[in-house]
């Protein structure tokens, strides 16, 4: 051990630091959308109008998407703080999921790939921000724009929380960038 009980430099791990701060506009959403392969276009349409995080946009089943009522019915299991969730299927996300369901109409898993569950993604969501003019924009900053969107729609913030998973106001506000001011996320660019 180093000085003071520190555990020296080869047994540290430093966490890289980045501000909750991204989110993306619908001009930038266009310009992403279009450079997407179209197999990821339908995940970053459920991100965008849903802010789900990705691990459950990832493992959505058939079995809890309702077409019929435009809605996503996520079970404790598969939420981060273990509450079930209903979530809307606004903007085009129904159609696109409609889609999906008739590409692979006996899957169990909504997101494939070669008729199996899409498990990652990073590079070709790295190329296509970059060709999109969003570099370094996460998958994660859907996230805050589903939750920033939901309220500037006019939904009461409490209903938002429940949609997003939220259980605290201090995280939801973290997400909730709403400001004239701050709005200036990446994708404003045009």
């Amino acid at each position: 051990m180093a000085r003071s009980g520190t555990p020296p430099a080869q047994f540290r791990y430093r966490f890289p630091i980045r501000a909750a701060q991204g989110f993306l506009e619908h001009t930038g959403y266009q310009r992403l959308r279009q450079e997407l392969p179209e197999r990821l276009r339908p995940l970053l349409a459920t991100g965008n109008f849903t802010g789900m995080r990705r691990s459950e946009i990832l493992n959505l089943r058939w079995s809890n998407v309702d077409l019929a009522n435009a809605e996503i019915h996520l079970e404790p299991r598969v939420t981060k703080n273990d509450q079930p969730r209903t979530i809307p299927l606004l903007g085009e996300l129904p159609d696109m999921l409609r889609l999906e369901r008739a590409r692979n109409p006996k899957s169990e898993f909504v997101f494939l790939r070669a008729d199996k569950r899409i498990g990652g993604f990073r590079k070709a969501w790295r190329s296509a921000c970059e060709r999109a003019g969003l570099s370094g924009l996460l998958f994660h900053d859907l996230r805050r724009t589903g939750v920033r969107n939901l309220v500037r729609a006019g939904v009461p913030e409490g209903v938002a929380m429940a949609i997003s998973g939220h259980r605290t106001r201090a995280i939801f506000d973290r997400y909730n960038i709403v400001s004239g001011a701050r709005s200036q996320g990446r994708g404003a660019q045009a």
